[in-house]
């Protein structure tokens, strides 16, 4: 539900700026957190979704903000299990990057009891490994801090957006409300190749990073694929809306490959 309302806010503001008086009536008609629409928007910005007032005017901050300006978090975890399985994340790996260059960064394994075989044979993350790392909790508010109000980009964006707001919102922590960008989608429309899996796309771009499926590492990789793909988007493609726009457009360069 929080996706589906977040989409259509920044739908509505990505055509174009609107007044306040406006904003504020959308906010009334639509399923919010509060009935008091000045609530739900202070809770809008705290969650990290992107606007900006000017004279009394709400704009949708990716809409006037050009790429080389805008801070992107690329975010990588690692799970013990799937949601549906009630598995948690155990790490949790981000960089902060803009206009080229990679500004912070965010890395931090998560206590958790159990580690089944399959987790530690993929990751190489046991349980001694987190046996003393901090909870679950803390990491979540140290990460959302970390992120701020960046855009959100991950290689499969909906499993790691969904997967941390699911443990904020089991945490009993505010979720978040970022905007989103997928390197896969991204990736599909410039670069043409067989599969859009990290690993293979590593290879592809002669990425040298090692230690895959840990979270750090992978983010890094995710950063590189995405900074290849800013350097050969269409020319006209100026600010971080026409990005993401582009990023789920129909410019598909291999319609018969494989993720």
């Amino acid at each position: 539900m929080l996706v589906q309302y977040l989409d259509r806010l920044q739908k509505l503001l990505t055509k174009a700026p609107i007044p306040m008086d406006r904003f504020l009536e959308f906010l009334c008609k639509s399923e919010t957190t509060f009935c008091d629409t000045s609530l739900e928007l202070e809770l809008l910005v705290d969650s990290g979704f992107a606007l900006d007032i000017i004279d009394d005017v709400v704009y949708y901050r990716p809409t006037i903000t050009h790429i080389s300006d805008q801070q992107f978090c690329i975010v990588d975890i690692e799970c013990s299990d799937s949601i549906k399985n009630c598995g948690q994340i155990i790490e949790i790996g981000a960089v902060k990057y803009k206009s080229g260059q990679t500004i912070d960064r965010f890395e931090s394994l998560v206590y958790c009891s159990n580690i089944s075989t399959h987790i530690h044979r993929i990751t190489g993350i046991d349980t001694d490994m987190l046996y003393t790392a901090p909870p679950l909790s803390q990491v979540l508010k140290q990460f959302v801090e970390f992120l701020g109000d960046s855009v959100f980009v991950a290689h499969d964006v909906k499993f790691d957006y969904k997967f941390i707001n699911h443990s904020l919102a089991k945490e009993g922590l505010q979720v978040i409300a970022n905007t989103r960008l997928c390197t896969i989608d991204l990736s599909k429309r410039i670069i043409n190749t067989e599969k859009y899996g990290l690993r293979h796309l590593k290879d592809f771009l002669g990425i040298n990073i090692s230690d895959h499926h840990r979270a750090y590492s992978d983010a890094m990789s995710t950063k590189d694929i995405f900074d290849i793909c800013l350097k050969f988007l269409p020319t006209d493609i100026k600010t971080t809306s026409q990005l993401i726009e582009f990023s789920q457009s129909d410019n598909i360069k291999n319609t018969k490959a494989k993720t």
